[in-house]
């Protein structure tokens, strides 16, 4: 295929990408004549993905700069244009359609709509434009984070694209958390900061709110109220400012620096932010202040709207600050009213630990809370909730259970939770895994092998075992039983013929 027939080369800079890029390859075929995928060091399947799909890898390098390696990308690229991808966002829309905008567009550059899910598609999905399609030959990128797409004339003026979209899952909580992502991120900002200072580099202010944005998401607060306080605001695009704004007042927000917030307020407004968005930014500074009565006062009018738009990001919601203002007024019905509002309309705008934590302190909270999770977000949820208050994750799969469907996500997730299971639960759940046909997956077995646990865990655990016939069992308890104190035996004994009587028969014959 000549270069001439070539229109459109979708390209990816990718590493350890096995779980995601299989989908996202799938999603952009369409849309593209070829794929080239630029592997900076993968240690997975990824590469093997993207040969099966097709696309033209490069086993690349990786130097701490996104810039340089999509440049080095865009060497393997033969199309007229070029359509930049993420492994972790899948292609949506018309490709005819896109295919025909790009066939006549006069433009340098196109910008697509992302759509990205903050919290496994829960919290409400932020809508923003991001220049992604762009004429190969008259463009290159800049910057080692958040890059930024260049021309020798700067930076070129982007025409919206039609016919396509993008959805982008890669800032959920268990996603950032197993990547490391936030603290990456965070290296490289501070580093382009470093580099930029001496220089009097004219991307300072940017490079600044990269920094900012990059320690919020790595929870450093103080680092990032700094970063954005450093900020020369006068310089920043509407576009710029809006994004900076919405990050600075949370950071200032989080640090208690409320007449910082108060000014990133003014200044949104000026940059034109819509005033449902103004008014909930508002609410948050209020709540930060003590003032709840205030920050409700603000979010009534959006109590019962799914999301708000704003001049950049769109589908926000208030609802976290919303729900945490009612509890400070100690209406708790009001607030996990809401909260359940927004869980059944896939709008949470809060993490499902933070959620699972308001909603137990209403009696039946969390059993209301697996009501109205919907199906399609069952997986996401337990996903996110790895790391939580095992006994209320317990509480709510058993839940989940009772109201029966995804009985695999559940059961899968109660697989993995052996280590913080009571013995009881463990019970339960081994059981209920053994007869849907899962007898590897029995946290039993596992807790049994366990040096983690503790003894009369292990051994109560290993007597269920043996009692359902498995035998080899018996070399791990002998050890086991020789370990316990005189004065745990009774106890033990009791209990050991509640759930093994022919076990607890054998080690003290009548």
């Amino acid at each position: 295929m000549s270069n001439q027939q070539v229109l459109v080369s979708g390209c990816y800079i990718v590493k350890d990408e096995e779980d995601v890029l299989a989908a996202s390859l799938q999603a952009l075929g369409p849309f593209v004549d070829e794929v080239v995928v630029y592997d900076t060091g993968s240690s997975d399947r990824t590469r093997e993905i993207a040969r099966e799909f097709g696309a033209v890898v490069v086993e690349g390098f990786w130097d701490d700069d996104f810039g340089a390696a999509r440049n080095r990308a865009l060497e393997h690229c033969r199309g007229r244009w070029v359509f930049a991808v993420d492994a972790d966002e899948v292609a949506t829309g018309d490709p005819r359609a896109f295919r025909r905008c790009l066939q006549r567009s006069d433009a340098t550059a196109l910008s697509v709509p992302l759509t990205s899910d903050t919290w496994d598609g829960v919290t409400g999905t932020l809508s923003f434009p991001l220049v992604r399609v762009f004429l190969r030959r008259l463009c290159h990128w800049e910057g080692a984070l958040h890059e930024q797409l260049m021309t020798t004339q700067g930076a070129p003026a982007a025409q919206p694209t039609t016919g396509v979209g993008l959805q982008h899952s890669g800032y959920t909580t268990v996603r950032q958390h197993q990547r490391g992502k936030g603290e990456r991120n965070l290296r490289l900002a501070r580093r382009s900061v470093e580099e930029s200072r001496p220089h009097g580099s004219p991307r300072l202010d940017t490079h600044l709110i990269d920094l900012g944005r990059s320690a919020l998401m790595a929870g450093a607060l103080e680092e990032a109220a700094a970063a954005f306080a450093e900020v020369d605001r006068r310089v920043l695009t509407s576009a710029q400012g809006v994004v900076a704004a919405h990050n600075a007042i949370a950071a200032a927000t989080g640090t208690g620096d409320l007449e910082a917030a108060r000014e990133w307020l003014t200044a949104a407004a000026g940059w034109g932010e819509t005033q449902p968005v103004l008014a909930g930014l508002e609410a948050r500074i209020a709540l930060a202040a003590g003032d709840a009565a205030r920050a409700v006062e603000l979010l009534q009018d959006q109590e019962h709207l799914p999301q708000v738009d704003g001049v950049v990001f769109r589908g926000l919601t208030f609802a976290e600050v919303h729900v945490n203002a009612l509890l400070k007024q100690e209406r708790l019905e009001e607030a996990v009213s809401l909260l359940l509002r927004h869980v059944a309309g896939g709008r949470l705008s809060t993490s499902y630990a933070g959620s699972l934590l308001v909603l137990s302190q209403l009696d039946g909270g969390v059993r209301r809370f697996a009501e109205a999770l919907p199906a399609e977000l069952v997986v996401p949820c337990l996903g996110q909730l790895e790391v939580s208050d095992p006994r209320l994750v317990d509480e709510l799969l058993e839940a989940l259970w009772v109201r029966g469907g995804s009985t695999a996500a559940v059961l899968a997730s109660a697989s993995r939770r052996w280590l913080q299971l009571p013995f009881e639960r463990a019970l339960v759940w081994s059981l209920r895994l053994r007869e849907a046909g899962f007898p590897d997956e029995c946290p039993l077995r596992r807790i049994v092998a366990s040096p983690e646990r503790d003894a009369r865990t292990r051994v109560l655990s290993g007597a269920v075992l043996v009692e359902i016939g498995e035998g080899e069992v018996l070399a791990v308890l002998e050890p086991l039983l020789e370990q316990l104190d005189e004065s745990e035996v009774p106890a033990l004994l009791a209990e050991l013929r509640a759930v093994a009587p022919a076990f607890a028969a054998a080690l003290v014959p009548a």
